[in-house]
């Protein structure tokens, strides 16, 4: 298999720059204490932010599938974020209105702000091409705010949804990059190589 070439985030000068980042911070909720039982996806993107500390960074994200229980707002993600990153993470209960656009207008650089859960908004999963998902309330009101749009969702990237294929220009991020090279791995494995596969 040839090499995955690909933009990463790390090729840009951030320094000062609004970014928005996708990423999968999807966890599981106890609705009964309403708090989150496990944030492995949470931890997992501590590095990433802390990478892009220089930026403003815009995080929108999912949590579950709309119209189920724990398609919840991501009040409690950002909180739980909040505590591995020191008082720097926002929330807005809002995706792209003007409460969400005031916010990212307001971001200063060094600080994080959580968008809303963006399966709360139908649309994200029932546009299918990248010519519908442009057309979006999301893409069409929220990419001008933005230098850069940053994909760091590698578990949701198979998805064909708005907040995934819509935006003008999207680099790979830290996780993404890291995941894809362990991919490559597996076409050039070492020898000898035990393989164990699991669902």
């Amino acid at each position: 298999m040839p090499e995955i070439k690909f933009k990463k985030i790390t090729d840009f000068d951030i320094k000062n720059k609004k970014i928005l980042v996708r990423v999968d911070i999807n966890s599981s909720i106890d609705l009964e204490k309403n708090e989150i039982r496990s944030d492995p996806r949470i931890k997992a993107i501590v590095p990433t932010l802390e990478a892009l500390k220089e930026a403003a960074v815009v995080l929108i994200a999912h949590q579950s599938r709309y119209g189920k229980p724990d398609c919840i707002d991501l009040e409690l993600h950002a909180k739980q974020l909040n505590e591995y990153l020191g008082g720097r993470v926002k929330f807005v209960k809002d995706l792209f209105g003007d409460e969400a656009i005031a916010a990212i207008e307001a971001l200063q650089p060094g600080e994080i702000l959580v968008l809303n859960n963006v399966r709360l908004w139908k649309k994200e999963t029932e546009v299918k091409s990248i010519e519908e998902a442009e057309k979006t309330e999301l893409i069409t009101r929220l990419s001008p705010l933005f230098d850069y749009f940053v994909n760091d969702a590698f578990g949701a990237a198979h998805r064909a949804h708005v907040s995934l294929i819509g935006w003008p220009t999207i680099c790979a991020g830290p996780t993404v990059v890291r995941e894809l090279k362990m991919v490559q791995k597996l076409f050039k494995p070492e020898k000898p190589s035990v393989w164990l596969v699991g669902g």
